[in-house]
């Protein structure tokens, strides 16, 4: 029982990032009782995550020895070679593991991440593609042959901790592609806006008893008259989605206009739809000045902020906003992906990857995937450049 508590002690520090205290609760363990195969396999992850790679890969070797037909140990042996970029041994030790057990899923699919940060991507992504079940129960099948689901991919995986490693490595190839597109963008690119019959004639309908009342408000003074029907021709035009004119319009309004923090609100919102995160970071630090007067945001306020900075490439400052935004008790995914990406920019590849493993197991919209997609599309996008480059260059010499 002693030895149990000290072994789920160790697991809880490791978790909570405590590597020294959590070796030391793993020596204690270690001493106390003869050690298994999983004491070992705990006992080297902790010590991965400390950076002490060789103790980490003994430490598994001794776990094989002692169960050499269980799969699952030379999968883990293959993650921690791949987290310390040993990306050939790491191969090795997944095939080692499918051969033992062809339906070990986790070293399949780490297989894909060991092409993708090798930088053989096309291979990574087709991997990553392949079903997650491959051995789906008569019921699963009835349910995927009548369409009701489709089958998940290995990229698609449940595990925060083989997601983090996933957002890991394509962001980290993203940062090489200048036009990649951000995770945003490519949110906003999904959220086409529709607008029914129904919507557009109610929005009309109320738009234009409001222009009737500012009509009758202000039939005496011609220029506020005017300047409230011009506001209301930008509100229709940006509720009825014709952007272009809704801009037109705002922008002709004074910077005294009494709506100025609507105004600045809905000119964010444009900007972001259409990709233009430098105005939209413009219009956002107008719309909090107007809102709070010259005080800091707070917030869901200073995470919007801070993911504005991180689109325009200012991740010192998008770190100071997110600490701010850090101490808001939310689970929102986008705090700690942001994070990561500025723990990325920084270097500190670990912490970037912890980050991830927090974004990845909040509720979010498959992150990773679409990422993944992102960096796949890019790939393919370089690869016919580089075809038609070639193409052009013999047409010359020919």
């Amino acid at each position: 029982m002693r030895a149990a508590r000290l072994f789920a002690h160790a697991q809880q520090l490791t978790a909570q990032d405590c590597m020294d205290e959590a070796l030391a609760v793993f020596d204690t363990l270690l001493a106390q009782r003869p050690p298994s195969a999983g004491v070992y396999l705990h006992w080297a992850l902790a010590l991965s995550e400390a950076a002490r790679l060789d103790a980490a890969v003994h430490a598994l070797h001794q776990a094989m020895a002692l169960e050499p037909d269980n799969a699952v140990l030379p999968m883990f042996l293959g993650q921690i070679l791949f987290d310390h970029a040993a990306y050939a041994e790491a191969r090795m030790w997944c095939e080692r593991s499918l051969d033992l057990n062809p339906h070990q899923l986790r070293a399949a699919a780490l297989l894909g991440l060991i092409d993708l940060a090798s930088g053989d991507v096309a291979t990574g992504y087709q991997r990553l593609q392949q079903s997650q079940s491959p051995s789906p129960s008569w019921v699963e099948q009835i349910v995927l042959w009548c369409g009701v689901r489709q089958p998940p991919t290995l990229s698609q995986q449940t595990s925060s901790i083989w997601q983090s490693r996933l957002l890991l490595v394509v962001e980290t190839a993203l940062r090489q592609y200048p036009t990649a597109q951000t995770l945003a963008a490519q949110l906003a690119a999904q959220e086409p806006v529709h607008i029914t019959a129904m919507d557009r004639l109610l929005t009309q309908g109320m738009l234009g008893m409001q222009r009737c009342f500012y009509r009758l408000r202000y039939h005496t003074q011609p220029e506020r008259r005017d300047a409230w029907l011009l506001y209301m021709q930008a509100e229709q035009a940006y509720y009825l989605g014709q952007m272009e004119e809704a801009v037109r319009c705002y922008e002709q309004l004074d910077a005294g206009f009494p709506a100025r923090q609507q105004i600045e609100y809905h000119l964010y919102d444009m900007a972001v739809v259409q990709g233009d995160f430098h105005r939209a970071l413009t219009h956002w630090r107008r719309y909090l000045k107007a809102e709070s007067d010259g005080h800091e945001a707070t917030g869901e306020a200073a995470l919007v902020l801070g993911e504005l900075q991180i689109q325009v490439g200012d991740f010192t400052a998008a770190a100071a906003s997110l600490a701010q935004a850090a101490s808001m008790p939310w689970r929102d995914y986008r705090l700690p992906y942001y994070q990561g990406l500025c723990h990325l920019h920084a270097g500190a590849t670990r912490r970037a990857r912890l980050a991830f493993a927090e974004a990845v197991s909040r509720l979010h919209p498959d992150i990773a995937t679409l990422r993944l997609d992102e960096l796949h599309r890019l790939t393919l996008a370089h690869a016919e450049c580089g075809v038609r480059h070639q193409k052009l260059m013999s047409e010359d010499v020919g």
